[in-house]
């Protein structure tokens, strides 16, 4: 296996993860409905040989094709991997981009996944729907609990369409002084 920097996108269920890497990859190939129930780990890799492989409880591998992705039990499921012939993970093969379940979840199978990056990422886009206005209580747990692993973090903004430019500017300077008193420095928005 090759080194690879992870870069873990974490927020809550609709913040705009999977369609964040959609656009990304150029083309729709996460889905951006995901269930709570369905969610997993799933990591993006450059393949010009696409397939997808899904990693189960006991580390075995089961391949399957991009387009042909079977009914899964996701509880046998710890995460699975995305090998996909796209001209951005082309240009940044040294990336393993992460799209995480929403850690809103009360499901524990969401916690542990984001556990199990808490040791590999090498950093974290917070994504924050600007409709919430403000960073919200399961976001700052998360925050306090990774500034204990890894301060490269990133908040981003999503759906800031929704809003008037005066209302995201607003809402963008207090999220960033929210998380600066978090991580005790300032954090890019």
């Amino acid at each position: 296996n090759r080194y690879s920097t992870k870069v873990v996108l974490v927020g809550k269920f609709s913040a705009g993860k999977s369609a964040l890497l959609n656009t990304l990859m150029g083309r729709y190939i996460l889905s951006e409905k995901q269930l709570a129930e369905t969610a997993i780990a799933t990591e993006l890799v450059f393949d010009s040989n696409e397939y997808i492989e899904f990693i189960d409880n006991d580390n075995d591998v089961h391949r399957c094709e991009i387009n042909g992705v079977p009914e899964k039990d996701i509880d046998n499921y710890k995460y699975c991997v995305y090998h996909l012939d796209s001209s951005y993970l082309n240009e940044h093969k040294e990336i393993t981009l992460v799209d995480m379940p929403g850690f809103d979840s009360s499901v524990e199978r969401h916690n542990k996944a984001i556990l199990r990056y808490i040791d590999e990422a090498s950093a974290y886009l917070l994504l924050i729907d600007i409709e919430d206005g403000t960073i919200q209580q399961s976001a700052i747990d998360f925050m306090n609990e990774v500034k204990r692993y890894n301060s490269n973090l990133v908040i981003i903004l999503t759906k800031c369409d929704k809003k008037i430019e005066e209302d995201v500017l607003s809402i963008k300077s207090e999220v960033a002084k929210m998380a600066a008193d978090i991580f005790c420095e300032d954090v890019p928005v």
